[in-house]
This record gives C-alpha cells, sequence and structure tokens, in this order.
C-alpha cells in the first residue's frame, strides 16, 4: 500500500488550498493526521474532495479541528 500523510494543514489560516497545485502521487490512501482546519464545513469540503483523488481517505482529528464545536451544539 502507497500512502500520502499530512498533518497541521490549517487551511482557515492559508490561501484557499487548490489540488491543482499538488503533484499527482501514486498513493492510493490519504492519511490527514490532525488539524486540518477549525471550520468543519471547510474540513468536510476537502475531505469530499480529497476522496475525489484517493481511494481511501483517513481522518484524524487534532486538537484545532475541534475548536468551534460549541457553536454547533
Amino acid at each position: 500500500m502507497k500512502f500520502d500523510l499530512a498533518s497541521d494543514l490549517h487551511l482557515n489560516h492559508y490561501a484557499p488550498f487548490q489540488w491543482g497545485n499538488v503533484t499527482p502521487s501514486e498513493a492510493d490512501t490519504l492519511i490527514i493526521a490532525g488539524d486540518l482546519s477549525e471550520n468543519l464545513e471547510e474540513n468536510a469540503k476537502f475531505l469530499l474532495e480529497a476522496k475525489q483523488h484517493y481511494k481511501n481517505v483517513i481522518y484524524v482529528d487534532g486538537n484545532h479541528d475541534s475548536y468551534n464545536i460549541n457553536r454547533l451544539i
């Protein structure tokens, strides 16, 4: 199995992520090891887009990913 690993992307702190700027990989699995974004909608959008590029997407929640969770409750 080949996989790509990413962590601490903090999407909400940088310019919008563009899949076109990513070098194509032979990996069939993307592992995201936390701190994708503090925005749950942005996380969901990213994960759905990732699924278009990878057969498998594994997401591990980081401490920043749940900062704004209380806004949903």
